[in-house]
C-alpha cells in the first residue's frame, strides 16, 4: 500500500512515474523533485533529491537510475543519470534544442530496456533510440505507409508544438509505446493516426538480421476490437515469446465487457484491483 501523500520524507504530492528493480519500488515525484524507494510491503527505504522536474524513470541497477524530462526545465537536458550511492546526478545527456522535451500526452518517453541501454521514443518519430552512460544513439527506423510522416530534418530541428499542429487531422506516426528486444528480434507497439481522427495501435515484429517486418494491427481506441477487445484501454507492461501482457483498470473492463457481451467480468466490483491480461499474437504480413 503506497498511498503516502504529503511533503515529508517518504511522502509524495504526485506520482510522475514508477519502476521496480530487485524487489524494490521506485516512485518519481516531479512536484517533490525526488525519488522514493519502498519495499514490496510498502515500507519506506530511502529518498533521493533529484533537483528538477523529471517525468520518467528507469532503474538500471542499485546505483544507476535514468531520468527523463518533460520540458525545458532547470537542467536544460532531456536525460540525466542519477547515482544513488553518490546521491546526485552524475551525467546530463542530450541537451535541449528547443523549448520542449520528448513527452507528449499519451506516450511514455522510456519504452524499454536492452543490455544496459534505456530505449526511448520521440513523438512523431519512427526512429527508436537508446540511452546509455555514453550518450544517445539511433537503433532502427520503422517505416509506416502513412500520408504525412514528418520529415526527419523537421523532427531534429523543429518545435514539438508546431509539429503537433501541422499533423492535426492527418495520417501520421505518433510514438512507440513499448519495445522489447531479444537478440536480433525486436517487438514493438506503435501508435499512429489514420483516417484523420482515429488512433491505432500496431504490434510490429522486426528481425534486424534480415530486416523482415511483420505486423499485427488492432482496432480503434474508442471501440473494442474483435481480436483485441481490451487492448485499447490498457497499458502494456511486458512481452514474452508471442504474447503481450498489459494492465487494465476495472471500470474499463466492465464497460468493454458489456459492449462485447463478455460475461467473465459481470461480478467484478468497481473497487477491485486492476487486471493483468495476456494476449497471444498472430503476426501476418
Amino acid at each position: 500500500h503506497l498511498v503516502k501523500r504529503g511533503r515529508g520524507r517518504g511522502e509524495y504530492l504526485n506520482i510522475s512515474d514508477i519502476d521496480v528493480f530487485d524487489s524494490y519500488i521506485y516512485i518519481l515525484s516531479s512536484i517533490g523533485q525526488k525519488i522514493i524507494k519502498y519495499d514490496f510491503d510498502g515500507n519506506f527505504i530511502d529518498e533521493y533529491n533529484v533537483s528538477d522536474w523529471f517525468s520518467c524513470i528507469q532503474v538500471i541497477s542499485e546505483t544507476d537510475v535514468r531520468l527523463g524530462n518533460v520540458s525545458n526545465t532547470a537542467s536544460g537536458y532531456n536525460f540525466a543519470i542519477f547515482d544513488t550511492k553518490k546521491r546526485r546526478i552524475v551525467e546530463k545527456l542530450d541537451k535541449f534544442k528547443t523549448y520542449s522535451g520528448y513527452l507528449m500526452d499519451g506516450n511514455d518517453t522510456f519504452v524499454g530496456y536492452n543490455r544496459g541501454e534505456t530505449l526511448f521514443s520521440k513523438p512523431f518519430d519512427g526512429r527508436l533510440y537508446s540511452l546509455s552512460d555514453t550518450g544517445v544513439k539511433k537503433l532502427f527506423d520503422v517505416h509506416l505507409s502513412l500520408d504525412n510522416n514528418v520529415d526527419y530534418d523537421i523532427l531534429d530541428n523543429g518545435n514539438l508544438s508546431d509539429i503537433a499542429d501541422n499533423c492535426r487531422f492527418t495520417d501520421h506516426f505518433k510514438y512507440f509505446s513499448f519495445v522489447h528486444i531479444v537478440d536480433s528480434m525486436v517487438f514493438c507497439v506503435v501508435n499512429y493516426t489514420s483516417h484523420r481522427i482515429v488512433n491505432h495501435d500496431s504490434f510490429i515484429k522486426i528481425d534486424m538480421s534480415t530486416n523482415d517486418i511483420k505486423t499485427c494491427k488492432t482496432g480503434y481506441v474508442s471501440e473494442p476490437d474483435n481480436k483485441f477487445p481490451y487492448i485499447c484501454g490498457g497499458k502494456i507492461v511486458g512481452y514474452t515469446e508471442d504474447s503481450i501482457i498489459f494492465v487494465l483498470d476495472v471500470p474499463w473492463v466492465k464497460k468493454t465487457s458489456m459492449k462485447i457481451a463478455d460475461n467473465r467480468f459481470v461480478d467484478i466490483e468497481e473497487n477491485s484491483n486492476p487486471f493483468l491480461f495476456e494476449y497471444k499474437l498472430n503476426f501476418s504480413r
